[in-house]
């Protein structure tokens, strides 16, 4: 078609659009509950009775695929009379659309993701008249679904994503400027793929950067995901711009959790979002898809086929209910386990609390004469205070409490808590607590007391005067090990009143210089040395405790600023089993970084058999869907390293042909290979053929419980050192007790693992030695 044919169908969009009076929200919603809550759907048109369902439910949005191919079957023309019925019947109940302009079309580029000027070109367009038709209806719209996996065919391309991004998003902002356009929509936080969007300008084009948390275990867990993704953002935003994250979509499946623990998840994940300012939280999914016991897509509803509600659609419309009309104020006190949030609304405070770890009972002060505490079912219970206390249960199951007007809690709220980055000192952290008195003629005081584990507490006094506020500045002297989080605790007494549980104060991990150790080639031990926000710093790594190591030195100097390699010589190549902790002095000798004394141990045995043949101790076997075709071959075979100096590897090779559809491979071991009790980490090195498929392992527990870690993606040719967890913190899990708890000993079913993705892929690939870090294992006298 040509480009005045498609202006002259653009416009006349624009003059029928002319006619109406437009009055919808427009941006990000308002934090104030069920405001920012959602979930994903999967139907158009004017279909009232579950536009009804899901507005009972309290949530104000859905998320829905605005397929381009659907809407486009000829050159420039769009049809979108589906969505308009869709828009009519949301309209209704008041609630908003995020739309994901997505998926190719076979009118160009041979139907797969637009990589072609033409290309391009015309899903702009598509893009611009969309957002012409709806314009000023309060349309989130979001560019593509996942562009990381493979909804972006024929394999990811963070480049030519942006290009379209880029592309999309002026058309959409031409055509309505007030418009809100988000992206990437990544399948979980692909920090690698992100980083690439940003490089290549993602941030310049939109207004806020959505993601999908998916995970198997708790919500509370992405927390600090969330933080990296911030931290990231401020490193690539253009300087001015504010860019919130929206979590696009995230649930969890019934056939890999209880249908009560997904009611958990489900409310525990809004909820953590609105801890974490994620300003819009979807669910996934608002229906379940199927009826095979056995599908995992089937199941992540919150109704079922027949639109019976499941007790997370309940959950959800519990949340909805207790906390509407109110904002989150902060987290008060409790134990790290312990959730418990303050909220204020029209008619009061209310708290919602739960618990990660084991249940138990908890007590409130409250100048109150009685509260109403809601269960996550709905169901409500009248609470009398005749002493000014609540006893209250915490569980994995959200409770609610309806507190009201309260002095206590006003004082509370009066109080923030804030952790910065000190820009002086770069690596220094600091802690602002604001007492913001609330009262019109009483003076508030009291004190605030910070205690850092292994640190002695640091008490200071405050004093407010009524509506003036006072500020207590600490600096603690904060150390990460790489692997817990950094919390502090936080007393708040004030003066002839009992005090709140102590609160916990997140210090971050995402800006912290910190450094791993890789698995030795010959006498050279690598550590690789992570600045995330590209601090320049130069200093010192020093070994300690060292025990089965000979190294030439315990020290070596470094300079950082996003990532660095150094390497220590050893005397003597490394044994199987090793340990070490290590620590990073800057300028000034300044320990700003410092490891725990880990144990380390080497797998590698490609080096018993010959080369062409695969080693004794290990078999090949081929999975998945046995209608798909697989070709795998792998044998020993020697390559050359990324250093001149190291003589090539042993390595196993294995050349790969297979088809689209779910089939895999994996290296299982036929002895007993070390799995310690405690393990954090696999190391491993893999020549990479930039196929895009993820390299995995699994590992069973002594319930029969199989866990499948987070894998890496190979994007890379050649020789890369790569990490997955061990420690069950980002894993899959399934069988035994399905309760994705580790219960030790353990041993290995796939010590490698290549899951392709669904997608036709035919490639070779080197895996050399591999390396599991754990903690040490406890010794009696």
């Amino acid at each position: 078609m040509s480009g005045l044919l498609r202006l002259i169908v653009f416009g006349v969009c624009l003059t029928v659009l002319s006619t109406i009076v437009f009055g919808a929200p427009t941006g990000l919603p308002e934090q104030t509950v069920p405001q920012p809550f959602g979930v994903n759907i999967h139907f158009t048109g004017p279909d009232y009775n579950q536009i009804e369902q899901i507005a009972n439910s309290g949530v104000k949005f859905v998320r829905m695929d605005f397929t381009w191919a659907d809407v486009e079957k000829s050159e420039g023309s769009y049809d979108f009379s589906a969505y308009d019925g869709l828009m009519e019947a949301l309209e209704s109940k008041g609630i908003r659309p995020l739309f994901i302009l997505d998926y190719g079309n076979p009118l160009y580029d041979n139907g797969v993701a637009p990589y072609t000027k033409e290309g391009r070109r015309a899903f702009a367009d598509f893009a611009g008249a969309a957002a012409a038709h709806f314009k000023g209806r309060g349309v989130i719209w979001e560019i593509w679904n996942e562009p990381n996996i493979t909804f972006w065919k024929p394999k990811p391309s963070a480049e030519d994503y942006v290009a379209l991004a880029k592309a999309s998003s002026e058309a959409i902002k031409t055509a309505d400027p007030e418009a809100l356009v988000v992206g990437p929509a990544t399948a979980g936080f692909d920090m690698g793929f992100i980083e690439k969007c940003f490089r290549f300008g993602l941030l310049q084009s939109i207004d806020a950067v959505s993601v999908h948390p998916y995970r198997n275990n708790y919500p509370e867990t992405a927390i600090s995901d969330y933080q990296r993704l911030k931290e990231l953002i401020k490193v690539y935003a253009p300087e001015g711009k504010e860019i919130p994250v929206i979590c696009g979509e995230w649930g969890y499946s019934t056939t890999e959790h209880s249908e009560e623990t997904q009611a958990q998840y489900a409310a525990r994940m809004m909820l953590v979002n609105l801890m974490s300012d994620v300003r819009l939280t979807i669910w996934y999914d608002w229906q379940d898809d199927g009826s095979d016991p056995k599908e995992r897509e089937h199941h992540f509803g919150t109704v079922y086929r027949d639109f019976n509600p499941k007790p997370s659609y309940t959950a959800i419309q519990t949340l909805s209910n207790m906390l509407n009309g109110c904002k989150l104020v902060t987290r008060m006190g409790g134990q790290p386990d312990d959730y418990l949030l303050l909220f204020k609304g029209p008619e009061g405070y209310r708290i919602a609390a739960w618990t990660t770890g084991k249940e138990h009972d908890i007590t409130l002060p409250l100048d109150v004469p009685k509260v109403i505490v809601a269960a996550m079912n709905g169901s409500k219970t009248q609470t009398d205070l005749p002493d000014g206390k609540l006893k209250l249960k915490l569980s994995q199951s959200p409770v609610y409490v309806e507190v009201g007007n309260s002095k206590r809690l006003a004082l509370e709220e009066a109080v923030v808590i804030k952790t910065v980055v000190d820009d002086k000192w770069r690596l220094q952290d600091v802690i602002t607590a604001t007492i913001n008195n609330p009262l019109s003629k009483a003076e508030v005081k009291g004190s605030i007391t910070i205690t850092i584990p292994g640190q002695k507490p640091e008490k200071k006094r405050f004093s407010a005067f009524p509506g003036k506020s006072h500020t207590l500045t600490f600096k603690p002297n904060i150390l990460w090990d790489g692997r817990s989080a950094v919390t502090a605790e936080a007393v708040i007494a004030y003066d002839d009143m009992e005090p709140m549980q102590p609160r916990i104060i997140d210090l971050g991990t995402s800006h912290r210089i910190y450094a791993k150790a890789g698995c030795p080639l010959g006498r050279i031990l690598e550590f690789r040395i992570y600045s995330p926000m590209k601090y320049r710093v130069k200093g010192k790594l020093r070994l300690f405790d060292v025990k089965g190591l000979q190294p030439a030195s315990l020290r070596t100097n470094f300079e950082v600023e996003s990532l660095s390699v150094v390497g220590l010589t050893l005397n003597e190549p490394a044994p199987q089993e090793f340990s070490f902790g290590y620590e990073l002095l800057d300028g000034t000798n300044k320990v700003i970084f410092k490891s725990p004394v880990l144990n380390y141990t080497v797998i590698d045995g490609f080096a018993v058999a010959p080369e062409g043949e695969l080693p004794p101790d290990y078999c090949v076997v081929v999975d998945g869907d046995e209608n798909v075709a697989c070709k795998v071959t792998a044998e020993c075979a020697k390559r050359d390293t990324p250093y001149p100096a190291i003589p090539p590897i042993n390595t196993c090779k294995f050349w790969y042909d297979i088809d689209s559809g779910s089939r895999f491979f994996r290296l299982s071991p036929t002895v007993d290979l070390p799995l310690p009790a405690k393990p954090l980490e696999l190391g491993f090195w893999l020549y990479g053929d930039r196929s895009g498929s993820i390299a995995r392992c699994r590992f069973i527990d002594s319930n029969g419980q199989v866990f499948q870690p987070e894998g890496v993606a190979i994007e890379w040719q050649g020789w890369r050192y790569r990490t997955m967890p061990l420690d069950g913190t980002t894993c899959s899990w399934w069988g035994g007790p399905a309760d994705g708890k580790i219960h030790g000993p353990l041993k290995w079913d796939s010590l490698f693992l290549l899951d392709t993705l669904g997608k036709e892929t035919k490639g070779t690939i080197y895996l050399g030695p591999m390396m599991i870090v754990s903690e040490p294992e406890e010794t009696t006298e």
